[in-house]
């Protein structure tokens, strides 16, 4: 039963991108398996009361719960302006699936997680491989007959479902010791870069180049620390060397903004398709900005607020920080910036150098494009933070209190500061 309901859920994440599946209905495939599971996952968590609750459960829970009372003071404020937007129901049954798919992912042990991850990737691969190369009679695979767009009617929807694949796999090439295990996660790299190089997104690849970059330079930074540490150097030789390196990384880091600045305003001129303005990206990052002016704390609620034009078109920003800004407004920001930082601070603790720079590569991608409605985004989000959670050296998982296998109601670790 374990393996059956980790296929279902990691196929069913990976179907909520096929979009041309879906028949006259925002509700496809994907979402009606992942709506079973959580139906399931719920009516078991009610029935038994006890289950493994982590950090990561906790603080996955309060940035919802302070993310969902803002987003309901400013869809009141929005109503009394007349501003709120027509998207603002949709949006919102589709932060609420969220946040419930959310919450049974993270009570999962990191077995399963491994385990769902570890499918998805593989069938994901593997399918949109096979579409690469035959394609379907009943989907067309192309976009504009140039960009690869598989199952899904826009290949940036497509971009979003791979953008994690190349550093899941690395992660779990590195830590497998079986050589064709090892071989299988390389496949499955090169076959996801062919495929995402296809789907021809800026963002995509902007993504993946940041993440690149972070991941060489931590990794030399780390190698570094540790030949200090081994050589035993006065603290003094030390602190002059994490200087040196710090300003070292700085200056890379200028460097590779400035070789990278034409890929990056490619991807801003990259809004659903090829040969848009420039402009048009700019025009609806500034509308955006000035939504989030009308009400700064707590946003206009659910939906679209920005517009090439002027803002109030019920049009997004294609940027998370300001979409999120104009729907849950600086609240949200703090909380989403907060939750971010968590998740990134505990993949630096843990010496997990590959997530964490999968973690910005995901923030970067997220900056072309709304993401927060999307089950993929918060799966990959997670499954980074899950993977993150060395229970051998995280003190909070070696506190009685989140034992793996801890059988102690819910309520008991939520209600507790």
């Amino acid at each position: 039963m374990k393996n059956f309901e980790s296929i279902w859920v990691a196929v069913g994440i990976s179907l909520t991108s096929a979009t041309q599946l879906r028949v006259g209905s925002p509700v496809g495939v994907g979402e009606v398996m992942l709506l079973t599971w959580i139906l399931f996952g719920g009516i078991r968590l009610l029935l038994f009361g006890h289950h493994l609750v982590t950090p990561l459960t906790k603080v996955f829970f309060w940035f919802w719960i302070i993310s969902l009372m803002a987003l309901t003071l400013g869809s009141l404020i929005a109503e009394s302006m007349n501003l709120a937007s027509i998207n603002l129901y949709y949006d919102a049954i589709a932060f609420i699936f969220s946040f419930l798919f959310g919450i049974l992912i993270t009570l999962k042990p990191q077995k399963f997680l491994k385990r769902v991850i570890t499918i998805n990737i593989c069938f994901t691969t593997i399918a949109l491989t096979l579409l690469f190369l035959f394609g379907a009679p009943f989907l067309v695979p192309w976009y504009g007959g140039s960009r690869f767009t598989g199952w899904a009617h826009n290949p940036n929807q497509l971009a979003l479902l791979m953008t994690m694949i190349p550093f899941l796999a690395l992660q779990f090439l590195l830590e497998s010791t079986n050589r064709w295990v090892k071989a299988g996660y390389i496949l499955l790299i090169s076959l996801s870069v062919i495929i995402g190089k296809a789907i021809d997104s800026d963002a995509l690849i902007v993504g993946w180049a940041i993440g690149i970059f972070v991941m060489i330079t931590l990794t030399l930074y780390q190698k570094f620390l540790n030949s200090v540490k081994a050589n035993q150097l006065r603290s003094k030789l030390v602190t002059i060397y994490k200087s040196l390196i710090a300003i070292f990384l700085i200056f890379a880091v200028l460097t590779f903004l400035g070789i990278s600045y034409g890929k990056i305003t490619a991807a801003s001129s990259n809004i659903y398709d090829k040969g848009q303005q420039g402009s048009d990206r700019v025009n609806l990052w500034k509308h955006g900005m000035v939504a989030i002016y009308y009400s700064p704390l707590f946003g206009l609620g659910p939906g679209a607020h920005s517009g090439v034009k002027e803002p109030f078109l019920d049009v997004e920003a294609h940027n998370t920080f300001i979409d999120w800004g104009g729907s849950a407004g600086i609240a949200g920001l703090i909380a989403y910036a907060c939750l971010l930082g968590w998740i990134s601070w505990k993949a630096w603790q843990n010496e997990f150098i590959v997530l964490l720079a999968a973690i910005i590569s995901l923030a970067g991608f997220s900056s072309f494009h709304f993401v927060l409605r999307h089950v993929i985004f918060w799966f990959y989000l997670l499954s980074l933070a899950g993977l993150s959670q060395n229970i051998l050296k995280d003190k909070h998982l070696k506190s009685k209190n989140f034992i793996v296998g801890s059988t102690k109601p819910i309520k008991h670790y939520l209600g507790k500061n």
